[in-house]
C-alpha cells in the first residue's frame, strides 16, 4: 500500500512539473515577445529609449518616461527655440495652480533661473506659445509631472 501512494505521489509531482514547465514556457514567450515590441517602441530615440527602458523594471514607467524626454526634445525642436542668454529677456513655459496644474509662459532675464527649469527658452512669448499648441498643452504638463516625480 505504501508503494502504491508514494508511485502517485511521484506521478502527481510529475503532472505538476510538466504543468510548470509549460507555464514557464508560456511565460519565456511572452516576455520576448514584450521585449521585441518594447525595443521596437524605443528605437524611435535611439539609445536614449534602449538607456530608459534599461533604467526601469516596469515598461510602462519606461514608456511615461519616454514620452516625457521626446516631449522635452519636440519643445527644443520648435521654431524660436534658443539657448539660455545671460541678460536677455527670454520666455519659458512654467507650471503654476493651486489644485489644478496648468501652463503658462513667464520672461525672465536671469540665467540661472532659466537652465534651472524644464522648458527651453523661447525668443518670444507667440514661440512659446505656437510650441504648446504644436506639441501640445496636456503633453507639456505630463512632462513636467513624471519629471519631477508627481506622476509615474
Amino acid at each position: 500500500m505504501r508503494i502504491a501512494n508514494t508511485q502517485n505521489t511521484l506521478e502527481d509531482k510529475k503532472v505538476i512539473y510538466a504543468h510548470y514547465e509549460r507555464q514557464l514556457a508560456l511565460l519565456k514567450e511572452e516576455i520576448s515577445e514584450r521585449e521585441a515590441e518594447t525595443k521596437t517602441s524605443l528605437i524611435g530615440i535611439g539609445n536614449i529609449g534602449i538607456a530608459i527602458f534599461n533604467m526601469f523594471s516596469c515598461h510602462v514607467i519606461a514608456n511615461r518616461y519616454k514620452e516625457a524626454f521626446e516631449t522635452m526634445i519636440l519643445l527644443r525642436q520648435q521654431p524660436g527655440s534658443e539657448i539660455s542668454k545671460e541678460d536677455v529677456v527670454q520666455f519659458i513655459i512654467s507650471i503654476n495652480g493651486i489644485g489644478k496644474i496648468f501652463l503658462f509662459i513667464e520672461a525672465h532675464d536671469d540665467f540661472i533661473l532659466k537652465i534651472d527649469r524644464i522648458s527651453p527658452c523661447f525668443a518670444s512669448e507667440e514661440d512659446a506659445q505656437r510650441a504648446i499648441d504644436t506639441v501640445g498643452a496636456e503633453r507639456i504638463l505630463r512632462m513636467f509631472k513624471i519629471l519631477h516625480g508627481v506622476e509615474v
